[in-house]
């Protein structure tokens, strides 16, 4: 092979690469948008007690070039009875107000995304309810999600646009 083809085609390889990824950030922007514009009606709803409580850190770790694992904090419940590992996330990781309203043994109702993988972190919860007065709003948890939303289309788009000059290029 000439060196002139193999250049072409890792060029290739990488724009190929480059659209995968945008395809993967806007799948990633479609899910978050999904949550953000969620009402919670269209949420699973369990009413249950409090067996466990913490906040944990959890680790999420990204693939590629520039690997790296990052540690998170977040707010650990276990309700009696739910076959989920539920996580409040709070970019600022105070969960002070969390860990003072909600005490082992309380019940509360919480609505939430159901996940089939029931030993990770389910950190889609919507709402916190503790004797019909809100401990955990919705528009917390939308609000990260419509953030993430904006973060991810951009970065779709701009992946998106950066393969097809590198594509006008060849």
């Amino acid at each position: 092979m000439k060196a002139k083809t193999k250049v072409r085609i890792r060029k290739m390889a990488s724009i190929v690469g480059m659209l995968v990824l945008s395809a993967c950030c806007f799948f990633g922007a479609y899910l978050m948008r999904k949550n953000a514009v969620s009402k919670l009606n269209e949420t699973q709803q369990y009413v249950g007690v409090i067996e466990r409580k913490a906040v944990i850190t959890y680790q999420t770790s990204s693939a590629g070039l520039f690997s790296r694992t990052l540690q998170n904090k977040a707010f650990y419940l276990k309700l009696h009875g739910l076959n989920q590992n539920l996580g409040v996330y709070n970019p600022n990781e105070d969960y002070a107000k969390l860990d003072y309203d909600l005490r082992i043994g309380d019940t509360i109702k919480i609505n939430y995304n159901h996940s089939s993988d029931t030993f990770q972190l389910n950190l889609e919860v919507f709402q916190i309810e503790k004797n019909k007065k809100i401990v955990l709003a919705k528009e917390a948890f939308q609000n990260t999600e419509r953030k993430g939303f904006y973060i991810a289309l951009m970065g779709g788009i701009i992946l998106t646009l950066v393969a097809f000059y590198a594509l006008r290029k060849l």
